[in-house]
């Protein structure tokens, strides 16, 4: 099962995620319920904010996503 994560209504969304197929990068804050997020070197693509923080309900085919911590670059291990 995976993960979700709750971020409070007043924050920002984190900009750096990690899924199976690697990094991804948010490139806005939500708009009515989408964000836009890109992979290094691919085009832009539209996720909504459910299948970005795990929800059950709205699983998405690539993820799931989990959030970098902020001062760590490229993969994590």
């Amino acid at each position: 099962m995976s993960k979700s994560f709750a971020i409070s209504p007043g924050a920002p969304i984190p900009k750096r995620w990690m899924s199976p197929g690697g990094p991804i990068r948010v490139m806005c804050e939500p708009v009515e319920g989408y964000v836009l997020a890109r992979r290094p070197q691919a085009i832009p693509f539209v996720l909504s904010v459910s299948e970005l923080l795990g929800s059950a309900r709205h699983p998405h085919p690539h993820g799931p996503f989990e959030p970098v911590e902020t001062g760590t670059k490229g993969r994590e291990r």
